[in-house]
């Protein structure tokens, strides 16, 4: 048969937790901040060709390309990690102090990768800062708003209902 049963799911799981949890923390670190950057990467390829006035559906498609991309280089994303080393955990084959450190180390170099694309890719759209950036900079401000100001009227409310989001965003990440 062609097909993964449950349980050799959850093996593969759990081997590939120990593996993550062994990785020295200048690898996770590297692994994060390369993951970060194609991601942004990622993005910004989906909103210029939105910007550039193909339907939102080809931004869609062009996305996740980012994560094709993670596998196959075998980066390291805190996402998946949040939903692969606790699997580890519950076998009893990774410590929950590896867990924190991979956790950390990893959402660490994630935002370091991220950050640095964002400011490169900002002072590349906006000629160093001498322009507005044009069409692709007002997608981003527009999604920007959209994906906090409702949140933010809605008070303590708009916080949990974002980190609930980010919790169902995160079990399709892997």
């Amino acid at each position: 048969m062609d097909h993964v049963t449950p349980r050799e799911l959850i093996f593969d799981a759990v081997e590939l937790a120990v593996k993550k949890s062994e990785l020295s923390s200048s690898n996770l670190v590297i692994r994060g901040i390369v993951a970060g950057a194609l991601l942004g990467i990622a993005t910004s390829f989906a909103f210029v060709a939105v910007a550039q006035g193909m339907p939102p559906l080809i931004g869609a498609l062009i996305f996740p390309v980012g994560f094709v991309m993670l596998v196959l280089l075998g980066q390291e994303l805190a996402t998946g990690n949040f939903a692969v080393l606790p699997m580890g955990v519950m076998a009893g084959k990774v410590r929950l102090s590896q867990l924190f450190r991979n956790w950390t180390l990893v959402y660490v170099g994630n935002l370091i990768g991220s950050l640095l694309y964002a400011v490169l890719f900002y002072l590349s759209l906006t000629n160093w800062g001498h322009s507005d950036g044009g069409p692709v900079a007002e997608l981003f401000r527009q999604a920007a708003q959209k994906k906090t100001l409702a949140f933010l009227a809605l008070g303590a409310s708009g916080w949990g209902t974002a980190f609930v989001r980010a919790v169902l965003c995160n079990w399709w990440s892997p």
